[in-house]
């Protein structure tokens, strides 16, 4: 016998009645039944966390999945490296509602946009990532350029000097002045 869900996600009880040639039919269970079914058609949901900005080797991206039925099998760990619109998986793959991927950089300097993709253990996948995803790290291994400007002669204090910093990929947080004092001993 074949049977269509018709509440939905959840359980659905089964049992089976029987009735003999003679006239006799067995009672009605007075419980849930033989069987249970839990029917589950929903996808479990999931996000990615990482850093604002990293200079390391890898990036850690943290991730946090949950499921309303069955439970959630694995997640995977999708990218969408600089200068690209296009979402490849990355094959970090973890089990649990939560964990942290550690992913290498392979695209060089610049934004690398995350999003987790969960499954549950019936089956169910989450859609593929679109658009920026869950997260984003500007991904920067070079170090800002600066040249300082001063005058060739002073002769009263302060001294003015001129900055000019530049850095292509996460931008220039700050400059900071450096000075280093010459003494010439008398002869």
């Amino acid at each position: 016998m074949a049977y269509t869900p018709t509440a939905g996600d959840g359980p659905y009880y089964f049992a089976a009645v029987a009735g003999d040639a003679a006239g006799y039919r067995e009672a009605e269970p007075a419980g849930p039944g033989d069987s249970a079914t839990l029917y589950d058609t929903t996808a479990p949901t999931s996000s990615a966390t990482a850093p604002t900005y990293a200079n390391s080797a890898a990036i850690t991206v943290t991730f946090a999945a949950a499921d309303a039925g069955i439970g959630v099998g694995e997640t995977i760990l999708w990218v969408r490296p600089p200068l690209t619109t296009t979402w490849a998986t990355t094959a970090l793959v973890l089990t649990g509602t939560s964990g942290a991927f550690v992913y290498t950089p392979t695209a060089g300097d610049g934004p690398y946009f995350f999003a987790a993709r969960s499954t549950d253990q019936l089956g169910n996948w989450e859609a593929e990532p679109t658009g920026a995803g869950d997260t984003m790290t500007i991904y920067d291994r070079a170090a800002p350029a600066s040249t300082a400007v001063a005058p060739a002669y002073a002769n009263a204090v302060p001294i003015t000097v001129t900055f000019v910093a530049s850095d292509t990929v996460s931008g220039v947080a700050y400059t900071e002045p450096v000075s280093y004092t010459h003494l010439r001993a008398h002869e």
